[in-house]
């Protein structure tokens, strides 16, 4: 970064992770073309409040292959969830009880749930369509937004690109 008075600031960003790219040379998260569902073993930490809600996560990622996942109800079992068992992501609500999405993610980044869960990839899964919320989202360390409705395709294409993205050594596919 370099700033000078009265002139403007520069700033650099070299990033370090390659990412896939698409037949166009863009880069391209479309894992759910192939028509295959696969987690791959990978543990998904569902954190949601709404029993309706649940019950659609639920059936959407247990119909897809090697599938794993556990439910937390508010953002405190979430933590006490990540205490006790490592997970490769984590679909967080936002509006909960006893503790909120926001909070809840403050507290894993802060460590709350041990320092190995501090950087687990944690996808917002929330009904607040407002620029407010997606800003919130980032600003509390989150790391992908996505709205509900629950779109099948779009859930798979973030937990796959989260978790590649969170392991570079993942085959992409």
């Amino acid at each position: 970064m370099q700033s000078e008075e009265g002139v403007g600031t520069t700033v650099s960003l070299q990033l370090n992770k390659t990412l896939p790219k698409n037949g166009n040379g863009a880069n391209s998260f479309d894992y759910a073309k192939s028509g295959v569902f696969d987690l791959e073993n990978k543990n998904v930490l569902i954190v949601e409040d709404n029993a309706l809600n649940q019950m659609v996560l639920k059936i959407l990622i247990g119909n897809w292959k090697n599938s794993r996942f556990e439910i937390a109800n508010n953002g405190q079992e979430a933590i006490d969830l990540l205490k006790a068992q490592p997970f490769d992501v984590v679909l967080m609500d936002l509006q909960m009880p006893v503790m909120d999405g926001y909070e809840a993610t403050t507290a894993i980044r802060a460590g709350a749930a041990g320092t190995a869960m501090s950087k687990v990839p944690i996808i917002a899964v929330t009904a607040d369509v407002t620029q407010k919320a997606r800003f919130r989202v980032l600003e509390v360390g989150m790391d992908d937004y996505m709205t509900k409705p629950i779109n099948k395709e779009e859930l798979y294409n973030k937990i796959k690109k989260a978790i590649y993205l969170g392991n570079p050594e993942m085959p992409h596919k």
